[in-house]
This record gives structure tokens, sequence and C-alpha cells, in this order.
């Protein structure tokens, strides 16, 4: 299917005490994609082509950025997280694909679990 590389920035950082295990992760990242990466995602073959649906081939190129920041607690058998991503892929090598409605989005969520055996 190709290949996409991405060039990540990290910051993490954990704290322990007797409130439990905190951990806050964060990342910046800048993409680039193959064309056959971007084909498979973006490309409108002749086949599926339409009045709305424009034939499309995408190209090889930067694929947009990423920004994240994320977040843990365990406390003994009890762990929680959360997250939000914001991606954007204007300016992108398949930016006029016909399939992209959008040029970024927004993502986040939750989760609360118990953690019945621990190694």
């Amino acid at each position: 299917m190709g290949f996409t590389n991405q060039f990540d920035s990290k910051i993490c950082s954990t704290t322990k005490n007797k409130g439990g295990d905190l951990v806050i992760d964060s990342s910046v990242s800048a993409l680039y994609n193959s064309s056959q990466y971007s084909g498979y995602y973006y490309n409108v073959l002749t086949e599926y082509e339409t009045t709305e649906r424009q034939q499309y081939r995408a190209s090889s190129g930067y694929a947009g950025f990423r920004l994240a920041i994320s977040g843990t607690w365990r406390k003994n058998n009890y762990w929680i997280g959360v997250f939000t991503r914001y991606s954007n892929i204007g300016n992108t090598a398949f930016e006029h694909s016909p399939l992209v409605k959008k040029n970024h989005n927004l993502l986040a969520g939750i989760v609360v679990s118990y953690i019945f055996l621990d190694n």
C-alpha cells in the first residue's frame, strides 16, 4: 500500500505520588505519504466517477500535521485515560481529492477501567 512517514516531537511527564501515577504526553507530528498510500484513501478511479465526484489520482508529498495530548492516571487497580487530537490536511498533496470534505478534525475520548489482574 505504500508508506507514510512522520516527524514527531514528543513531551512526556510522569508523576508518582500517594494520589496515584499520572502520565501526561503531548506530540506534534508532520506527515508525508507516498502516492500509493495517499491513493488508497483519496484516489477516485474511473469506474467510481460521478457528476459530483470527478476522477482523481493522489500524489506523494506533504500529508498534514497532528497535535495531540493525552493523560492517564492509575491508582491501585483503577485506570483512567483521556486524549484529544487535532489533525489538519490543508495544503496537502491530496487536498483537491473529491473525497476530502473538511481539511481538519478534532478527536477526543475518555476511558475508565478496572484492572482485575496485574503481573
